[in-house]
């Protein structure tokens, strides 16, 4: 599901900022290079790596 998001906003982030702001294409390039990094980073820090704290009901 991550890679879909950071994949929908690599492609579409610099479509939609070049054809509706007219921003020349190197801009829309270098925040996606930065967007996406750091979206996985806190994404994956969050959910993957995130420390699960044990079920303390006593039933296993």
């Amino acid at each position: 599901m991550l890679a879909a998001i950071g994949l929908a906003i690599a492609y579409g982030g610099p479509v939609l900022l070049t054809a509706k702001l007219g921003l020349p294409l190197i801009f829309p390039i270098m925040i996606t290079c930065l967007l996406v990094p750091a979206i996985n980073f806190v994404v994956l820090d969050r959910w993957v790596f995130a420390e699960h704290i044990p079920d303390q009901s006593g039933d296993g």
